[in-house]
């Protein structure tokens, strides 16, 4: 019977390395489409990107406070209280913008990001959705 875990450990072990050594990546982060940051690789000595051209600071602070947020969600939302905004086509851009801006200006948190949204007050029925939606698009569970 022990013959069986044995087999079945080194078999594991074996795809395991068949798997992650030619690409020297144990794990892939990959962001949704819209969002402009590049994918990650992690390795067991470094991890590779092409946004790495240079040696870089690890786990930064944020910077970003609730005023940020709102200033930076403002940014591309200017027709937002128009009445029917969050329920035409294509406004979901718009918060993508939105989004996008945050990250890159003042490094928003995606709660950040989606207590401004939910603050500004946007007109359509979909507002709150919109910003669920996106939110729910770019958070991550680690």
């Amino acid at each position: 019977w022990q013959g069986v875990i044995g087999w079945s450990f080194t078999w594991f072990v074996l795809l395991l390395l068949i798997s992650a050594v030619p690409n020297a990546q144990w794990g892939n982060m990959k962001y949704a489409k819209f969002d402009p940051r590049e994918h990650v690789g992690i390795g067991a000595w470094s991890a590779c990107s092409t946004q790495y051209t240079e040696e870089m600071a690890w786990a930064s602070a944020p910077s970003c406070s609730m005023q940020d947020a709102n200033r930076c969600w403002s940014w591309h939302m200017s027709s937002c209280s128009s009445a029917d905004f969050a329920d035409t086509a294509g406004a979901n851009e718009m918060y993508e913008k939105s989004w996008e801006n945050c990250t890159a200006h003042y490094q928003c948190t995606p709660a950040q990001w989606q207590a401004a949204c939910l603050g500004g007050g946007c007109g359509g029925s979909g507002h709150e959705s919109q910003c669920e939606n996106l939110t729910a698009a770019v958070a991550r569970d680690f």
